[in-house]
């Protein structure tokens, strides 16, 4: 009997066969076993693994959604240190920070179910966030606008 080499899964770290094309307990597709390893590692979605998950190259970039929404978004991604956000004097450099490091921790600390679902969820973080920024400066405006000058004496 040929020796066999065995590998853990990415999801559910059970010990499977290297020539296996999905996981016999979770179902995670391990990729294509023909391509070589380099394109096996960009098609597996090993999501929620810690620091053992690699971050797929084309979701690199800045996290604007972790930017704007802080604590918020930290926390329904799983990157707990986002909540250091709500000690005074440091928050806007925890913001920059998940800005920066925010689609590596979404992609660690989060089980998604493919590259296009984690892109997706995160564009709609920025979309609402740049939304509710812009609804927050209008507000802002028509506060200033109409009671702000009202204090002002008639000429």
């Amino acid at each position: 009997m040929a020796n066999i080499k065995l590998v853990p899964c990415p999801a559910c770290k059970t010990t499977v066969s290297a020539q296996a094309i999905a996981c016999p307990r979770c179902g995670q597709p391990l990729g294509s076993r023909v391509a070589g390893a380099s394109s096996r590692a960009a098609n597996v979605n090993d999501s929620g693994g810690g620091a053992l998950s690699a971050l797929p190259i084309g979701l690199r970039g800045f996290n604007w959604g972790a930017f704007l929404f802080g604590p918020i978004w930290a926390i329904f991604n799983n990157a707990w240190i986002g909540l250091l956000a709500f000690v005074p004097g440091v928050s806007l450099i925890v913001c920059i920070v998940l800005g920066v490091k925010g689609n590596e921790w979404a992609w660690q600390n989060k089980r998604w179910d493919s590259i296009e679902h984690f892109f997706g969820t995160q564009k709609n973080w920025a979309l609402w966030g740049i939304v509710l920024y812009a609804i927050s400066i209008a507000l802002s405006l028509i506060f200033y606008l109409g009671f702000g000058l009202r204090s002002v004496p008639n000429l």
